[in-house]
This record gives C-alpha cells, sequence and structure tokens, in this order.
C-alpha cells in the first residue's frame, strides 16, 4: 500500500534528526514525533506486567533508575544506548495453531525470517499430556517478546511481539485458561489490545460461559483498538453470511450473538482447518472493533504438520516504534595505559561512602564508562535488524520448505484430494 511507504521513510528521517539533536543538545524535542523514551502506561483493567521472567507486575514502559540519582550527585545514570521513540504505519500479524510449537520452532524462525511479522499469535503451544513442566525460555526467539499469560498447564496459548515495540501483558480478572492478553500503545492517546485465544473442541458449558464473560470484559474495556486471534472451534457458523443453522442455545449461535452483542467484526471467511476424512471449517478466527483495522488477509502452509493454515495480515494503526542506538567500543584500539591512570585517580573510598550497593554499582559503572569514552574510540552504529536463518535451514532443506508452502497454495486453489496428497508428501519431508 502506497500510504505504508510514507510512514515508515519519514520514521527513519525523524529518528535520525532527533539523535543529531540529542547528540548537540541544541533544543528540546519536544516538539518532533520522536522523543526520548518516554514512561509506560498502566493498564486500566487490573494490572501490566512487562514480560519479566519472574511474571512480578512492572512498570510497563522504559525502565525506571530507582537509586535516587537526581538527589545524589554521586550518582550517575549511565545508558550506552540511546532510545528514540517514532510512529509507523502497519502492523504485520501471523495467527495459527501449532499443535505443539516445541518441535516445531525452527520452522518458526524460518517463517520470521520470511515475513518479518511484528505480531505472532500461537495456540496450542505445548504438547498434549506432556508430563514435563513447559519452561518459556524453550519457546522464546531472538528479537521478540514472548508472552505465556498465567497458565502453563493446558495446551497453552502465546503472543510473540517484536523488541521495539513495548507491550505490556494485561492480567484479566477471569477464570477462563488459555488466553494472554497485552497492551500496546499507538498513536497519541490511542491503544491496542491483542489477544491469542483457545477453546478446545470438548469445552463444555462452564467453558464456554467463562470466554463470552472474558470476551465481554475485554470489549467494555473501550480501546480504540482491539485485536482478538485464536483458534475457537465454533465449524458451524458461517463467516461470509453470519449466520448459524444450528440451535438457538447451541455454542456455535450463541457465539455468533456475542460476537454481535459486542459490535466485533469477524474478518476470515475461508476453511482454514483441513483433515483428511473431515469436513474443511472455518475455525481460526480473527476480530476487530472496527471493519477497517484489518487488511491484506493471507492463508498460508500450517506450520509443520499442523492442520491449520497460519493466516497473515496487516493491522492498520499507527503505533510507537522503539529505536534504539547500540554503542560498539573499538577494544582493539584503546589506550589502556590511559584507561588505568583514569580510573587510579579517582577517590574510590571518598565516592562510595556511605553508599548501599545499588548506589555504589551505579557509580563504579558511570566512573568507568566515563573513562572508557575517553580512552576506547567508538564505532559507528548500526541499527539494522538481523534475521538469520535457523542453523538447519541449508539448501536441501529451504527447497523442501517452499515445496512445502507452493503445494499447499496449489490446494487450495484447486481443492482436489491429489494436490492434498502432494502437499502432505513434502509437509513430511519438510518436518
Amino acid at each position: 500500500m502506497d500510504n505504508q511507504e510514507g510512514p515508515s521513510d519519514k520514521c527513519q528521517e525523524e529518528c535520525a534528526g532527533s539523535a543529531r539533536r540529542s547528540r548537540a543538545k541544541s533544543r528540546s524535542s519536544s516538539h518532533s514525533r520522536c522523543s526520548q523514551s518516554p514512561q509506560g502506561h498502566q493498564s486500566s483493567i487490573t494490572g501490566v506486567t512487562d514480560g519479566r521472567p519472574d511474571g512480578q507486575p512492572g512498570q510497563g514502559g522504559a525502565s525506571l533508575n530507582t537509586n535516587n540519582s537526581n538527589n545524589n550527585p554521586n550518582v550517575q545514570s549511565v545508558n550506552n544506548n540511546s532510545s528514540f521513540h517514532c510512529t509507523k504505519f502497519g502492523l504485520t500479524c501471523l495467527s495459527t495453531n501449532a499443535d505443539n510449537l516445541r518441535n516445531k520452532l525452527a520452522e518458526l524462525n524460518h517463517i520470521i525470517s520470511i515475513h518479518n511479522p511484528d505480531i505472532i499469535a500461537v495456540q496450542e503451544v505445548f504438547p498434549k499430556n506432556s508430563e514435563v513442566q513447559p519452561d518459556k525460555v524453550t519457546y522464546e526467539t531472538n528479537g521478540y517478546e514472548l508472552f505465556l499469560g498465567n497458565n502453563m498447564e493446558k495446551r497453552g496459548v502465546a503472543l510473540y511481539i517484536k523488541d521495539d515495540i513495548k507491550a505490556n501483558e494485561i492480567l484479566l480478572l477471569t477464570s477462563y485458561e488459555e488466553a494472554v492478553w497485552c497492551e500496546i500503545k499507538l498513536k497519541g492517546k490511542d491503544k491496542l489490545i491483542v489477544g491469542s485465544v483457545y477453546r478446545s473442541p470438548n469445552s463444555g458449558q462452564d467453558n464456554n460461559t467463562e470466554l463470552a464473560n472474558m470476551l465481554k470484559d475485554i470489549a467494555k474495556e473501550h480501546a480504540s483498538h482491539l485485536l482478538i486471534m485464536g483458534d475457537l472451534n465454533f465449524p458451524r457458523i458461517d463467516w461470509i453470511n453470519e449466520t448459524s443453522p444450528a440451535s438457538l442455545d447451541d455454542p456455535n449461535t450463541c457465539f455468533l450473538e456475542l460476537v454481535r452483542d459486542n459490535f466485533l467484526h469477524q474478518h476470515i471467511k475461508e476453511n482454514t482447518h483441513f483433515r483428511p476424512g473431515c469436513q474443511p471449517s472455518c475455525i481460526d478466527l480473527v476480530f476487530t472493533n472496527e471493519e477497517g483495522m484489518v487488511s491484506a488477509v493471507e492463508h498460508l502452509a500450517p506450520i509443520g504438520a499442523s492442520h491449520h493454515q497460519m493466516l497473515k495480515f496487516k493491522f492498520n494503526c499507527y503505533y510507537i516504534h522503539e529505536t534504539k542506538t547500540r554503542v560498539s567500543y573499538k577494544y582493539d584500539k584503546g589506550d589502556y595505559a590511559k584507561l588505568r591512570e583514569e580510573l587510579s585517580n579517582i577517590q574510590w573510598n571518598d565516592i562510595l561512602a556511605d553508599k548501599n550497593t545499588e548506589e555504589m554499582w551505579s557509580i563504579i559503572e558511570g566512573k568507568l564508562i566515563d573513562s572508557m569514552d575517553k580512552c576506547i574510540p567508538k564505532s559507528k552504529p548500526n541499527n539494522k535488524r538481523s534475521v538469520k536463518k535457523p542453523l538447519w535451514m541449508d539448501k536441501k532443506a529451504l527447497i523442501k520448505v517452499k515445496k512445502k508452502s507452493a503445494s499447499f497454495q496449489r490446494y487450495l486453489q484447486t481443492k482436489e484430494g491429489k494436490d492434498y496428497d502432494t502437499y502432505a508428501k513434502y509437509r513430511n519431508q519438510a518436518k
């Protein structure tokens, strides 16, 4: 889309300009769209966390210096990585039911290298009936913040959000277990609430009621932008005509009424689930609170041997993109005799007296980096994001994955059994 290119170019120009102004210290950047990293915001639902491994609630924004450095001239706040915010348009999103992501992570990384998504929603993340407790570290991938929600005992859901987009996990007061929600700051006062949701096809009435209550609570939050992705297993709903042939008290009909009552728009119209011997169905869904928020929907090949297509689409919004400028030292060209002299001339006992551990470390770090800046030259910053192919992705493996994707697209066009068999053959070879 033509209107998506402009903001990206403008973002680069603004960030570069903001960096120059910061270095020159000549004037305030308050009138520029790009500015120094602000503090984050709290969710108005129940609370947010910042994706820390211990799951403890955080400030939800840029890290805060809590060592009272502003009140103590000897305590210096040091950050060798400059961070700037700018506005970009359009979030590329992927959503799929992985049916055990653990053995498909390498393929997920390959998909990331091709499509460069901003947000990935995954359902049925964990193995079925596993005796081993899932470990979050196992499912992390480079360049993304991973959110798994509070319950990791069932099949599990996940949200991967690029680490240059500030996301806060929302903790809902709900007993519905297989959902994870995050809040993303958009342009101005707008905000996006995004969720990954899974509903088992064996769900009973209680679970269906909890799902309905959770979605009602999210809709009542009145976020400017709402995005819900997930495998909800309502195969009898005709999403093209938005009708259900089932009875009024059937879960399919009740869910369709829930969608209407909460003014949600469902954007996937074609079948997404294909299993031999079963009727194809549209059960992998994407909801928003406005009709024009989703565009460029694509149906991609399933990940691994999953029977669910991967959905790709553009979520139309202006969001806050964080650009980090990382400083690199040329250590091989440093003047280490001068560095030792600089450090030896510091009156450590005097400046560290009566300080707690945190204050002492801040002082030591500040003095060390000040001395390094004087004695070791720096290289020019490189902000390009490098996406590496998985180690197993050699030429043969790449050909198999491409054949899998091409044969699946062929099957979508013809819907013939022989083309599905061809896809299944390449899918099994690409495992």
